[in-house]
């Protein structure tokens, strides 16, 4: 396992956004500019500096250890993904608590209406709609087993529940970076190595035809 803190150069780094190397094999502008694909070695020779830096900066000294940090990024951005997604479904389950509370109260009147009335089919045809929605507000309680909640403690609730999707959106987005950064610099990290090694066969190819060209004269 070859260890990046002995073999890359340790550079003052100023965090800036990691971006992904260009390859020139794929780059077809490069292959038909010879000065546009100068432009692109600079910059991914830039591009690879920043690289360097950021896993220095993280403490990695390996391309195991990279990888172990890339895939601990992954799991860190599922985990806040998970959450939030939890609160979600929670703030749209209290919301769905508040419309029927709500209903329940704003026909709650009319069913005492109705159970005082003496004649109770009369009344029920005057007040039918709001009847069925005191109805369907007591059967959607008793469906959750839970008794009607006060109407202040599910705003309450609500409340919190979306002060906590703020704080876990946050995280989230931090997550997101620190994977992207994680790829990204894994994909370069690889690029480093495979033109570190193109680099060494170049030389000792040069080697072998200066060592040829020695012996024929």
């Amino acid at each position: 396992m070859m260890c990046l803190s002995t073999t890359l150069p340790s550079i003052l780094f100023i965090h800036s956004s990691l971006q992904l190397v260009t390859d020139l094999q794929t780059c077809v502008k490069a292959q038909y500019s010879e000065a546009y694909a100068e432009k692109v070695e600079l910059s991914n020779l830039q591009k690879a500096a920043r690289t360097i830096c950021y896993i220095q900066e993280q403490g990695i000294g390996s391309r195991e250890e990279l990888r172990e940090k890339k895939k601990m990024s992954e799991d860190k951005m599922a985990a806040a993904e998970s959450d939030l997604k939890k609160t979600e479904d929670r703030i749209r389950t209290v919301n769905e608590q508040i419309h029927y509370a709500g209903q329940y109260l704003s026909t709650r009147s009319v069913h005492k209406g109705y159970q005082k009335a003496l004649v109770k089919p009369l009344y029920r045809h005057q007040h039918e709609k709001d009847l069925d929605r005191y109805e369907e507000a007591v059967e959607y309680f008793r469906k959750k087993g839970m008794k009607i909640p006060a109407m202040k403690d599910l705003k309450q609730q609500k409340e919190d529940l979306l002060a906590k999707k703020s704080a876990q959106e946050n995280s989230l987005r931090a997550a997101a970076r620190f994977r992207n950064d994680m790829r990204t610099a894994s994909i370069n990290v690889n690029w480093i190595f495979s033109e570190d090694s193109v680099r060494r066969q170049n030389l000792q190819r040069q080697k072998q035809i200066s060592r040829s060209r020695s012996i024929e004269r």
